[in-house]
């Protein structure tokens, strides 16, 4: 392996192409804004023990929510790999929320996919890795990371 030939490119996110991936999930995944009324998207992250990492699903909560139609609450949780789900869910449906969906701030199917669709109530977006908008993303941050190291 050669290591000193690769390239470090920028994190996916958050980033704008991604927001458009999440949305088109929540889209694909039968977001009808008229018939939610009273949803709350909950944008679910894995954990980690970086905690600067977690800035990121909160970063990444405002912009789907200005994509909706209906401009429904987003709320950033990370999913950890032990123990429940967030308490905070059954809260907010607690708080008159009648359906919580969720949008996967995740990659790929697995385990941690497994655990947000068992939490939601309603619905449940599928990870974006298979999104044009995505691949869209990773090309620019790849083509970005080869114009820096050519300068």
């Amino acid at each position: 392996m050669v290591w000193d030939q690769a390239l470090l490119a920028h994190l996916l996110g958050p980033y704008p192409l991604l927001a458009a991936a999440l949305t088109y999930g929540l889209h694909d995944a039968s977001w009808q804004p008229r018939v939610l009324r009273s949803a709350l998207i909950v944008l679910t992250a894995a954990g980690s023990t970086d905690l600067a990492a977690h800035a990121d699903p909160a970063a990444m909560a405002r912009p789907p929510r200005q994509r909706l139609p209906s401009r429904p609450p987003v709320v950033p949780t990370i999913l950890c790999a032990v123990g429940p789900p967030p308490p905070r869910w059954s809260t907010l449906r607690a708080a008159g929320y009648r359906r919580v969906a969720v949008a996967e701030y995740l990659l790929t199917p697995g385990f941690f996919a497994c655990r947000a669709a068992k939490a939601a109530s309603c619905l449940t977006s599928a990870p974006p890795a298979a999104h044009d908008a995505l691949a869209g993303l990773v090309a620019l941050h790849s083509r970005e990371a080869a114009a820096s190291a050519s300068l």
